[in-house]
């Protein structure tokens, strides 16, 4: 698969994986806070054999894409304007937006911030508003929070001095010690507290305004919640699926919020049923 990057609106490098296909509908494919575009290696294995063009993004941040040392240059805006980069550099008309936890909140983002809209949404482990109680992060226990806060506020941002792909995908095969390591080197715990709290920032001061936009929403949008999800939990996935008139919701059991790793199977079989029948809700 090519690997590509472009300079977005304010010439932050983004980086991202690209493969034509004969079905011309793209998926594009954003990756939580934190991840970057190997988190997807299944489902580009899946897709790319069910004949469907993808791109996968490294986020601004994350992965092979640039990281700007400014905090103010993470907000949800910009990383909407950075989606938008990348489909016009690439003249992709026809895509549906698939998005897991952060991910799917920069796609409902895209929804409010463009006229012209995807195909369809998938939204995974996803909220439209700050899923995280009393200023937590991923809404560990407090002290925890307050002794991660405490470690960030002493950070700058930094530039990376090399950039090599960590493939998270691999997250469950290798050494759990080793591979927290090289995520954090792929993405700093400076750059993630910095986008939770831009998030939070940006839904606590526009949350009416993104439920009137989901509610006036006709595309077809496909919302998976995982039962055990303590980070994203499931009432947030009906939240979206009540607001979105044209919405489907489909629970996947026995699984915390690496869904599109550890259920790879029937998150796959979802979301091309999906794709394949976005008008028949009883599919679900």
């Amino acid at each position: 698969m090519p690997h590509k990057y472009i300079h977005s609106f304010d010439r932050t490098k983004i980086h991202y994986v690209i493969k034509r296909n004969k079905n011309k509908h793209f998926l594009v494919f954003l990756h939580g806070v934190g991840a970057n575009w190997t988190i997807w290696k299944k489902q580009l294995e899946f897709f790319d054999y069910a004949g469907y063009s993808y791109i996968a993004v490294d986020s601004r941040g994350h992965g092979l894409s640039e990281r700007p040392t400014e905090e103010k240059k993470y907000t949800f805006t910009n990383h909407a304007k950075d989606i938008k980069t990348i489909l016009t550099n690439e003249n992709i008309k026809v895509y549906t937006l698939i998005g897991h936890s952060l991910g799917g909140g920069m796609a409902i983002n895209y929804i409010e911030q463009y006229k012209k809209l995807p195909n369809s949404l998938v939204l995974i482990d996803t909220c439209y508003t700050n899923p995280f109680e009393n200023n937590t992060l991923f809404n560990l226990n407090k002290y925890i929070s307050k002794l991660l806060r405490f470690v960030v506020n002493h950070q700058k941002i930094k530039e990376q001095k090399s950039q090599k792909d960590v493939d998270l995908s691999l997250l469950y095969k290798k050494n759990k010690v080793i591979m927290g390591l090289k995520w954090l080197q792929q993405c700093p715990l400076k750059v993630i507290v910095t986008m939770l709290d831009k998030v939070a920032e940006y839904t606590n001061n526009h949350d009416k305004k993104i439920i009137a936009r989901l509610r006036k929403l006709n595309t077809p949008v496909l919302v998976m919640s995982s039962l055990y999800d303590q980070i994203i939990p499931i009432k947030h996935g009906e939240n979206i699926s009540r607001y979105a008139k044209n919405a489907v919701f489909k629970i996947i059991k026995d699984v915390h919020h690496m869904v599109m790793l550890d259920k790879s199977d029937e998150v796959n079989a979802t979301i091309l049923k999906f794709l394949e029948n976005r008008k028949i809700k009883e599919y679900f």
